[in-house]
């Protein structure tokens, strides 16, 4: 493994330093860079606070976007002897993210305390470890930093990670070690993954700075080595202390290394740094979202067909989770039950998976509307999660076992507009390969939760985010002024009249596009702001040609998806 890295670690500083002919018409490469910031004895807090105001200025000199990972002993103690550092930080641009502070040895760690507990205990102690602040330290992080510490990571088990869920983060890092998952551009317990494609860390940078090699000469057939994965970065992840390794010569040389690293990323148009602020920019956010019935009969054939429970199912364009699609089927064959009509599309609220493993069941015949209406039950109390069996004629039936059942009920009433009597529920192995792989993770079944990431623009564009206004990046001490622009129109005066004349609107159209088009490719944003008029024009009008200047789209979908309005 750390062969890999070192030879992605390699392509990346040969990438970086070939000539920029050599780099025509390739997509932006992004790569996000941590720091992570542990506690310190007392004796070395200083130099801490000094190496990050190194790192800092670096990054800023060059315009890097760059996080720094703080875990709460960390943070006290910098608060303590460097009380507007990481604050300081924050406001110039930084992102602030919260590094668990969970990793430990001898059965010490919250990782290693909580993993024979149930659900509910391993819960309350990750929260009133996150809730001490010279331990995990996310509480007080969160009322310092205006409930703005939205990033948490890396070593977790699930009741961990729904606890920093609870109080305030809403991504995370580290999620392919946990589900052995085919990518980390992925949805999980509701929460976005930062997604690692390569990691290169200070051993990568350190060999390659005693090397006398030319590496760029030797290695130029690497540069298209990496190809990401939607949504998927290059990670440069560094600690703190790693700037202080050995003797003050060992220091100077790996970090004229490091400094060359970040120049040369800054310099070269093929690399653009992002954080988490880039990456949720460009998913689209795919917590709860409709399906149609199309769309659901998609996924429970894909149930059918694979006789277990899929990692995640994809349909369309959209990806959903095993929780998704036993609440969808639920709630499409409920209304079924009742009126003999499916309803149109359903939306699955979020919810979490089940926590443990129930016993097996002999395979057993149920009645089709008892089990739907036990499941349709439990859905409506609105408890935010999948229980691990419901209780239908007086047996505990397994999770598992029922949405391969629903999915079975839902293609024959599909294909047939008649529902079953009774359907066959059989004992259904979870996931046998997964659970072996990593039993503590998937002990509380939250692989449930899983669904990979979509792009709101290609897979492996950044364009759209190195367009974003340059106050997203780092800045040294310059006051910042801010803009907005938007547009407004009204229910009345001329927009009144577009739905009924089409030549009208066709000139409203072309004036609406060029401006569209300048904010774009001024870097900048707009906040579109209508009121019904327009949008009813819109519907009457948007087809046949019209649509050929606006990528086969209505103007209002080209708007968001192309021109990010």
């Amino acid at each position: 493994m750390k062969q890999l890295f070192v030879a992605y670690s390699i392509f990346l500083f040969s990438f970086i330093v070939l000539p920029s002919q050599c780099l025509a018409d390739v997509a932006l490469k992004p790569i996000q860079i941590r720091i992570n910031v542990s506690a310190v004895p007392d004796r070395e807090i200083v130099h801490q606070a000094d190496t990050l105001r190194y790192l800092s200025q670096l990054y800023a000199k060059n315009q890097i976007r760059a996080g720094f990972w703080v875990n709460g002993a960390a943070y006290q103690q910098l608060k303590s002897h460097a009380p507007s550092l990481v604050k300081g930080l924050y406001e110039h641009g930084f992102l602030i993210a919260h590094h668990g502070a969970n990793r430990g040895g001898r059965g010490e760690s919250l990782v290693e305390k909580s993993a024979a507990l149930s659900w509910e205990n391993a819960l309350q102690m990750a929260l009133e470890f996150e809730r001490q602040a010279d331990k995990g330290g996310l509480e007080q992080m969160q009322q310092d930093f205006h409930n703005n510490i939205t990033v948490t990571g890396r070593f977790f088990r699930a009741p961990i990670l729904q606890a920093t869920k609870l109080l305030g983060c809403e991504s995370m890092i580290g999620l392919r070690d946990q589900l052995h998952a085919p990518t980390n551009a992925a949805w999980y317990m509701g929460m976005l993954c930062l997604p690692d494609g390569v990691t290169v860390t200070y051993d990568e940078i350190w060999d390659i700075s005693r090397s006398r090699e030319n590496i760029a000469d030797k290695l130029q057939g690497l540069i298209n080595i990496w190809v990401p994965g939607p949504n998927e970065t290059i990670s440069i992840v560094m600690h703190d202390y790693d700037f202080r390794k050995g003797s003050e010569s060992d220091q100077q040389q790996f970090r004229k290394a490091y400094e060359k690293l970040i120049a040369l990323i800054a310099k070269n148009k093929t690399f653009e740094t992002v954080t988490y602020r880039e990456i949720k920019a460009r998913v689209i956010d795919a917590r709860t979202q409709q399906l149609s019935m199309a769309q659901l009969f998609d996924a429970a054939n894909q149930i059918v067909e694979a006789k277990n429970i899929p990692l995640s199912f994809s349909v369309g364009s959209a990806d959903f989770s095993s929780a998704d699609i036993l609440h969808a089927l639920t709630m499409a064959l409920s209304q079924f039950v009742k009126t003999g009509v499916f309803p149109a599309n359903v939306q699955p609220i979020e919810m979490l998976g089940p926590t443990h493993v129930p016993e097996p069941i002999q395979d057993t015949t149920v009645n089709v509307s008892t089990m739907v209406s036990v499941l349709a039950s439990w859905f409506d109390l609105g408890n935010g999660y999948v229980p691990p069996a419901f209780r239908i004629n007086n047996q505990e039936i397994p999770s598992s076992s029922l949405l391969i059942a629903m999915g079975k009920v839902f293609v024959a009433t599909h294909r047939k507009n008649k529902i079953p009597n009774n359907i066959l529920v059989n004992n259904i192995p979870i996931l046998p390969a997964h659970t072996e792989r990593c039993p503590d993770t998937l002990s509380r079944l939250q692989f449930w939760t899983y669904k990979q990431q979509r792009s709101l623009v290609g897979s492996a564009n950044y364009e759209m985010i190195a367009n974003l206004p340059s106050a997203t990046k780092p800045r040294l001490l310059e006051t910042p002024i801010y803009v907005t622009v938007y547009s407004h129109n009204e229910d009345g005066g001329p927009w009144a009249l577009l739905e009924t004349n089409a030549d009208l609107y066709a000139q409203y159209r072309t004036h609406l596009i060029q401006k569209v088009r300048l904010i774009h490719e001024r870097g900048a944003a707009l906040s579109w702001q209508s009121d019904y008029s327009v949008l009813r024009a819109m519907l009457h009008h948007e087809k046949g040609h019209l649509l050929q200047e606006t990528n086969n789209k209505n103007v209002l979908r080209w708007m968001a998806e192309d021109m990010g309005v």
